[in-house]
């Protein structure tokens, strides 16, 4: 329950951030996933 707390987090910080630097949203869940994968 925690990760998909943490996850949800993130995707929203993510949103957040799109809107001042355009990121690519795709790029946003690729370093999210990277971070999972780190703390597996």
């Amino acid at each position: 329950m925690l990760w998909i707390n943490l996850e949800m987090a993130l995707l929203r910080l993510a949103f957040r951030l799109r809107k001042f630097m355009g990121e690519d949203i795709e790029k946003v869940k690729l370093t999210i996933d990277k971070l999972k994968m780190k703390h597996r």
